[in-house]
């Protein structure tokens, strides 16, 4: 439920604050529903190893971090808050992609007409409305 609704809240409070401060919140309410609810160190026997802790904070800053500031800042652009989740769909289209052309996997038939659904639903999006 948090995923789905990050979507309309994000967009709602990029328009009264910054979209580095809506990510900082993002990550650090996530990051303490994560410490109680999954208790992620419990299993890991040296859990404040520097080699460790150094690999998760580049983990958390490179790939995470950019990535949601690079998505808030899309969204706060954005008139319509139902256009958002279909937008960004546009990330399974790109991963189906990239499967099958750099790791040769084969998608079933019935993948590959989702993604056509997708991407057609993307594109009428994108027309513009002429009123």
């Amino acid at each position: 439920m948090a995923y789905s609704t990050q979507n309309i809240f994000g967009r709602l409070a990029t328009d009264e604050g910054s979209p580095f401060v809506v990510a900082t919140y993002n990550f650090f309410f996530g990051t303490i529903f994560t410490l109680v609810a999954a208790r992620p160190f419990s299993n890991i026997s040296n859990a404040f190893d520097p080699g460790l802790l150094l690999f998760g904070f580049l983990y958390a800053l490179i790939p995470t971090t950019i990535a949601y500031l690079l998505y808030f800042i899309g969204i706060q652009g954005l008139k319509e808050t139902s256009k958002v989740p279909v937008l960004c769909s546009v990330e399974l289209i790109s991963a189906t992609v990239i499967g099958m052309i750099v790791f040769h996997e084969t998608v079933p038939l019935g993948s590959l007409a989702g993604t056509a659904i997708i991407f057609a639903s993307i594109m009428i999006m994108s027309k513009s409305n002429p009123e």
